[in-house]
């Protein structure tokens, strides 16, 4: 069941257009609210950007894209399993885009069993 609603949640995120905002590079677009940048993540490709290496997630824009509190992630973030934050202000913290989406690649995919479906 968890496998279908990954993926399920990725095909709709993949059907939906990257902002326009994202797209143009002129800055953080923190104009765009989380579900837009969620499939703005989903959709975008790193090789095709020069600048992605620039782009960076809000707090919430990595719990909407995954899943988890943000006391869940400083937890992984201290036990080393997840991607190093960013201060970007004495009040700010970041995370870059592309080591997210390393991250996320790194995954193990749960392969669906005779009692999940």
């Amino acid at each position: 069941m968890l496998i279908y609603i990954r993926i399920r949640r990725r095909e709709l995120l993949e059907a939906q257009a990257f902002p326009k905002s994202l797209n143009r590079g002129h800055g953080p677009p923190w104009s765009v609210n989380a579900r837009a940048m969620t499939a703005a993540v989903a959709t975008h490709s790193t090789h095709d950007d020069p600048l992605a290496h620039l782009r960076v997630l809000t707090m919430k824009q990595v719990t909407e894209l995954t899943g988890y509190t943000p006391q869940h992630i400083y937890r992984l973030m201290r036990a080393g399993k997840f991607p190093a934050r960013i201060r970007m202000g004495e009040h700010a913290v970041r995370w870059r885009m592309a080591d997210y989406e390393k991250w996320f690649a790194e995954r193990p995919v749960v392969q669906p069993t005779l009692e999940d479906e």
